[in-house]
């Protein structure tokens, strides 16, 4: 097999940014009484705990 390929790095870059995206609008269907705030930042601290970790020492 050959190396990595950047292309493909890209495309599935894409394709986890499209899921999320649908995955949020989905959920603010489903959802009418959700607490968009409460969501978002638990979305970037999930997002963001590597950089917790890397610091904790």
């Amino acid at each position: 097999m050959g190396g990595a390929n950047p292309a493909t790095f890209f495309i599935w870059e894409f394709v986890k940014i499209a899921l999320t995206l649908a995955l949020l609008l989905a959920t603010a269907r489903l959802y009418h009484d959700l607490n968009w705030l409460a969501l978002l930042v638990g979305f970037i601290v999930a997002l963001k705990s590597y950089i917790i970790l890397l610091f904790r020492h």
